[in-house]
């Protein structure tokens, strides 16, 4: 989810007119690819989330997914044991990475303050100090169960490569179905997982 509230995106908008406008204007892009481009960017992740909204057996692209990997019997719900480890592996991956910075709650209240009261003119740098890196929410990130992310921008999100290299190592380790006939397929479709999940 975007990292900003209509006050102070509006004061953005203040501030960054110019170069909003050239952004739109000079591509085929809006000002919501703008803001996914300048802007600090959450990713929750939350595996009962998951499971409720997206890993079910009666979704349309589970039954695709189980289909592409085998047209002759049943596997969605190997498939969808495949998933759910994916995310899990990916849950992890996010919040064990060394090379993102942890704060707590209360330390992101504290930079979502600061960020709240910079003044027009001073916005885009409050941005850039802030928010240099990507950063893990210690406290509501929990192994195997989810992690919350604040990234510098949308951008830097690389959800679907990193849950592409988990869902590989996950159907590799598995003895359910043979790797390179699962991977392809699923990984092939991705996609759609990913914009569900964020």
């Amino acid at each position: 989810m975007g990292f900003y509230t209509p006050t102070w995106a509006r004061k953005l908008v203040k501030e960054d007119h110019k170069n909003i406008q050239d952004y739109v204007t000079n591509t085929s892009k809006d000002f919501r690819d703008y803001i996914d481009a300048n802007t600090p960017f959450v990713l929750w992740l939350d595996i009962a989330l998951i499971r409720e909204r997206i890993l079910e057996k009666s979704k349309p692209f589970i039954q695709e997914l189980a289909q592409a990997v085998s047209s002759d019997r049943d596997v969605s719900n190997i498939v969808l044991e495949l998933l759910d480890a994916a995310y899990i592996s990916t849950i992890n991956a996010y919040a064990s990475n060394t090379r993102y910075k942890k704060i707590t709650d209360v330390e992101l209240e504290q930079l979502l303050t600061t960020l709240s009261n910079a003044e027009i003119g001073s916005i885009k740098n409050t941005i850039l100090s802030n928010f240099k890196q990507t950063m893990v929410v210690t406290n509501v990130t929990k192994k195997n169960k989810s992690v919350m992310l604040i990234l510098p921008k949308f951008t830097t999100l690389e959800f679907g490569k990193v849950f592409k290299t988990e869902l590989e190592k996950v159907v590799n380790k598995t003895k359910l179905l043979k790797s390179g006939k699962a991977v392809a397929p699923i990984g092939g479709m991705f996609g759609g997982l990913a914009a569900a999940a964020t």
